[in-house]
């Protein structure tokens, strides 16, 4: 099966996400996205990502970062999500496509319906903007997360904020240098 590569936002402003509703007739149809396409053939991915932006919200990304990668497998089809924090634009957004766009609060995310690629992408960007000597990854095919710590000792305190943030259970990957124990 083909893998469909795309290019993501999370755009941030203050507290709020900027979302889009997937056209009904489309894949996943009529839940909450974050707003991006597929990137074509021979295209880099931030240049998607701009090019996607403009096409469907009519604004310019100015400011962006790399937020996380998801790899997921829906029964009919593959995806490879580059998504992106987006913390500063040109222009309003507005839905080009016809598509509803709403700025949502953080808090709200949970409430909302996503395709189930979205989930690693929510609790990415629910987490605290800084946390020291960790990262994560979501592997395809796994129903959690792990958290992989390469300081000297686990910061407990983040870790249990980020667990109980999570969607998913999380396990804790340390180097062998790591202290565990003084929690």
């Amino acid at each position: 099966m083909n893998v469909v590569h795309v290019a993501a936002a999370a755009i941030c402003s203050d507290d709020d996400i900027l979302l889009s509703r997937r056209p009904d007739h489309a894949h996943q149809g009529g839940k909450w996205e974050f707003p991006g396409g597929k990137v074509e053939a021979g295209e880099s991915v931030t240049d998607a990502l701009i090019r996607e932006l403009n096409e469907e919200l009519g604004i310019i990304p100015t400011r962006f970062r790399p937020l996380i990668r998801v790899h997921h497998q829906y029964p009919d089809l593959s995806v490879l999500l580059d998504v992106w924090l987006v913390d500063h634009i040109e222009g309003e957004p507005v839905g080009c496509e016809g598509q509803e766009v709403e700025w949502v609060s953080r808090s709200r995310l949970r409430n909302l319906e996503f395709p189930q690629a979205n989930f690693p992408i929510i609790q990415a960007v629910l987490l605290p903007p800084y946390l020291p000597d960790i990262s994560f990854d979501v592997v395809e095919g796994t129903d959690y997360l792990v958290w992989a710590n390469t300081g000297p000792q686990v910061d407990w305190a983040a870790f249990q904020a980020f667990t109980e943030l999570a969607l998913l259970p999380v396990y804790l990957s340390c180097a062998p240098s790591c202290a565990t124990v003084d929690q």
